[in-house]
């Protein structure tokens, strides 16, 4: 990627109206061509790969300006905004036991990423190649991580010397991210032959738009004399999130230490809201079909966007023990979603499992991609219930980025490994403890 553009409103008009173009040439080619709709490719994912391919980061073809990798992080939070309004989550009993399902599933991939990718590394393939202690922490910080959970921990690798850390890890969220999405829509393929697939409309996907029952995308709720009832839901998601992303800016500003993320803190104000507005008497005006709409919209451009910022680094000498590395968590991953997760959910296993399993592989952005695949309509409440775990799972995420490099650096690399692949069991214990593990997983 060349220097950074300036910004500007032209610039932003420019890339909203591009992004807005691949969208409706996805659908334009899913629409001609069968196979697209056979294997359950979303115009947005096609619209992505063509961003990827002729945007900034490939041929340069398109005039998408280098910005697009900051827009994923505030369409996630209008994404997260519009959650609380856009689905009935139940009684606190039944979301009780549905946070502390998808908690225990989530922190067991945290742990077995990086605790077992470390044992890996060290007493399996450093018996084959000469590699760095920390070297099987890349798994993590690639896969479950991210760019900036990589160049955070790749830092604190640098002041004990290792400087191969920021590009292993991003090489392995790269190739994290295609397995998300390539991996992903097989299983979602396989799901949806199957029959299992029941928020998705139709099983087999191939069915052209133009043949789909058409239903309204929402209802008016208040005189278009006063304002379009569009308008009213689009400023109240908008409210919202702005709220969480000012409040993150505030948390930074009075404290140096781990901060919640803005998406984070836009879901806490839409649920404080939401008992605000229905003792006020204002709930009538509040169309849940209508923010399912906004949300739907604001995934499908976060798709395309998510996908032109990719960018491949370099792959350096540990290529072969990275592919075997990497494999590993692949199939780590395969093994959280297909045979934990039926057990570990009550309701809804796939949808959350799908959902988990992009971000063990790819980003939130990838998870969002596949459950967005197998619920359309986000009624299963994965995304919010994940929404609030990620509140919890934050001290873990960053206690790794931060503890991590130290020990491993300081030579206790064998005993951090052992001690991570020991706790990844706690999670598993505690939901068979608490009853919410089942023995023989269900169809749904």
């Amino acid at each position: 990627m060349g220097p950074e553009t300036s910004f500007s409103p032209g610039v932003l008009f420019t890339d909203f109206a591009v992004v807005s173009a691949l969208l409706l040439a996805g659908q334009l080619l899913r629409a001609r061509l069968q196979w697209l709709r056979e294997w359950l490719i979303p115009s947005a994912l096609i619209g992505g790969a063509l961003a990827l391919a002729f945007g900034p980061n490939g041929f340069g073809w398109l005039p998408l300006s280098d910005r697009v990798r900051a827009y994923p992080e505030l369409l996630v939070v209008l994404i997260f905004a519009a959650l609380p309004f856009g689905s009935a989550l139940g009684g606190w009993g039944r979301m009780k036991r549905e946070v502390g399902e998808m908690f225990c599933h989530v922190t067991f991939g945290i742990f077995a990423q990086y605790g077992w990718g470390m044992l890996l590394a060290m007493l399996a393939l450093g018996v084959l190649w000469n590699l760095p202690s920390g070297f099987g922490f890349v798994l993590g910080i690639g896969f479950w991580g991210g760019p900036g959970t990589t160049a955070a921990a790749a830092s604190g690798f640098e002041a004990y010397g290792w400087h191969d850390a920021l590009t292993l890890g991003l090489t392995a969220w790269m190739i994290g991210v295609l397995v998300s999405i390539f991996v992903g829509t097989l299983l979602l393929n396989i799901q949806a032959r199957r029959g299992r697939l029941v928020f998705s409309g139709t099983a087999s996907g191939a069915a052209a738009d133009s043949e789909i029952p058409r239903v309204a995308v929402g209802w008016k709720t208040i005189s278009g004399q006063s304002m379009e009832s569009l308008t009213l839901h689009t400023a109240l998601v908008a409210s919202v999130a702005l709220a969480g992303w000012l409040g993150a800016e505030r948390l930074r500003e009075l404290w140096s230490g781990p901060s919640i993320p803005a998406f984070g803190l836009a879901l806490i104000t839409g649920f404080l809201l939401r008992p605000v507005l229905r003792a006020a008497g204002a709930d009538p005006y509040v169309d849940r079909a209508t923010i399912r709409s906004i949300s739907g919209a604001a995934t499908d451009y976060l798709i395309v966007v998510g996908m032109a910022a990719i960018e491949a680094p370099r792959v350096v000498e540990y290529a072969a023990p990275l592919a075997a590395l990497l494999a590993f968590g692949v199939l780590l991953s395969l093994f959280q979603a297909l045979v934990l997760g039926p057990r570990m959910f009550e309701r809804n296993w796939f949808e959350k499992s799908i959902l988990v399993f992009g971000m063990n592989t790819g980003t939130l952005a990838q998870g969002i991609m596949l459950l967005r695949i197998a619920d359309p309509e986000m009624r299963s409440n994965a995304l919010g219930i994940y929404g609030i775990v990620d509140l919890a799972i934050k001290p873990i995420t960053l206690g790794m980025v931060v503890v991590g490099p130290v020990l491993i650096g300081s030579g206790y690399a064998l005993p951090f490994a052992a001690a991570c692949s020991a706790l990844a069991f706690a999670p598993l214990l505690a939901a068979r403890a608490a009853g919410w593990w089942k023995s023989g997983g269900r169809e749904r």
